[in-house]
Order: C-alpha cells, then structure tokens, then sequence
C-alpha cells in the first residue's frame, strides 16, 4: 500500500521548504516529486517518492544546509 504525507508532515519529517512557495519552487527547479491531490486544495506526497529523492540527492554529493522558506 502507498503512503502519503500531507504538506504538514512533509514539513515536520524531511528538510523541505515550510512555505507552499518554496514546496512549489523545488518541484519546478530542483526536481522535487510533484505532489499528487486529495483534493483540489490538499497536496499530498508518495514516502517513497520523497525518499528517492533525498536519497539521491545524497548520493549526487549535493547538501542542503537545512529547511528552506
């Protein structure tokens, strides 16, 4: 079965932008896994999506130093 984080969670687990700007900013630059909605104002993320991403995000030797906006 798939898992799912809210915005709220995303945020509380992952070093990610707190802002829905800054959320938007790194899915159009930087690659981050496109949300997927619950409904049309709740964007929600695959866990494991996001942990590929992290995941190669380090193995691309790239840091970030911490949250963003």
């Amino acid at each position: 079965m798939t898992k799912y984080l809210n915005r709220k969670e995303l945020v509380e687990l992952y070093p990610v932008p707190t802002s829905r700007p800054g959320l938007r900013l790194w899915v159009v630059k930087e690659g981050f896994p496109e949300p997927v909605y619950a409904n049309p104002n709740t964007p929600i993320w695959k866990v494991e999506e996001v942990d590929a991403w992290f995941e190669n995000l380090r193995s691309d030797h790239k840091s970030y130093g911490g949250k963003g906006n």
